[in-house]
């Protein structure tokens, strides 16, 4: 059983996941940190790819980049080749020339999947073996600030969840840089609270996520109060650099949707420029917030509005 645990574990850690020209394809970690809300919850090793169709979909839609056509069909097939997933009846199922299951397919066949038996067993017998795939996968593929909102909506527990103690010294490098070239305030909203001398909710946050290598350096980050750093890592706004004067001006995403006046008046940040730090070396760079554009922001490409 132990043997059966760290393979899981080293299964996880190696995943191979999608990166094709700078896109990010989360399907795979979320589809197994799913399965592990599943196994947590008592549910059974097999599940019909019908009842996860739509779960894995919502999961797409909230963390994953914003597209037109979801494919939740993806890692159904694919993870198969991690050696972390099993299809009962797979020989007879119709697959693209990429070697992708076909929806209709699977739907059509009653499609069954699920984790390798032993792998599924080992995890029945070892909750904090769940407890430990799942902090892998959130510290591999997803920024910190998403972490909570993903665990909910697979229905794990957060108890226990920490990054990797090597994640959490680069990060404290990068924090200081970040928060020393921004003067310590938020660069979208100028929010700089301290109390007994110390920041309070205030964050470094990268433009293009570490997870998907993107570097500990100044110009990839950006100071954010920890709403606006939430917000950015969600994809509720983001950045399109002014033609006229090369600022950058914030965006917000077509479906962020407010009724509170709070709430409102973030949406009215549409169009206002960002701070940014003095020195023009510690700029944002702009290949990292085209990456950011095309990764995380919620909906199609535009101008930033004109604004203050």
């Amino acid at each position: 059983m132990m043997r059966d645990s760290e393979d899981f574990l080293e299964r996880i850690e190696n995943l191979r996941v999608m990166r094709s020209k700078g896109y990010r394809a989360p399907h795979k970690p979320l589809l197994l940190l799913l399965t592990l809300g599943r196994v947590h919850g008592g549910g059974e090793r097999l599940e019909s790819y019908s009842a996860i169709e739509p779960l894995l979909k919502g999961l797409l839609a909230k963390f994953g980049p914003w597209r037109k056509v979801l494919r939740p069909e993806l890692p159904f097939g694919h993870l198969r080749t991690d050696g972390l997933w099993e299809v009962l009846g797979e020989e007879g199922f119709p697959v693209t020339l990429k070697g992708s299951f076909l929806r209709s397919g699977l739907i059509k066949n009653s499609a069954k999947g699920g984790l390798p038996e032993r792998h599924y067993n080992a995890l029945k017998a070892d909750p904090d073996l769940v407890r430990r795939a799942a902090a892998l996968l959130l510290d591999r593929h997803f920024p910190r600030s998403l972490h909570a909102g993903i665990l909910d909506a697979v229905m794990l527990p957060a108890i226990g969840l920490s990054p990797l103690a090597q994640t959490s010294k680069r990060a404290s490098a990068f924090r200081r840089n970040i928060l020393d070239a921004y003067e310590k305030r938020c660069a979208a909203c100028g929010f700089d609270l301290t109390l007994d001398d110390q920041l309070v909710a205030l964050d470094a946050a990268h433009i293009k996520w570490h997870s998907c290598d993107g570097p500990d350096i100044v110009p990839n980050g950006l100071a954010l109060c920890a709403a606006h750093h939430e917000a950015f890592d969600r994809g509720a706004f983001g950045l399109s650099q002014d033609m006229e004067d090369g600022r950058y001006r914030m965006i917000m995403s077509p479906l962020a949707t407010a009724s509170a006046e709070a709430g409102q008046r973030f949406l009215r940040h549409d169009g206002r420029k960002i701070q940014v730090p003095r020195s023009a070396e510690h700029t944002p760079k702009g290949e990292f917030v085209e990456w950011h554009r095309r990764n995380v922001f919620k909906g199609p490409a535009r101008t930033a509005a004109s604004g203050p």
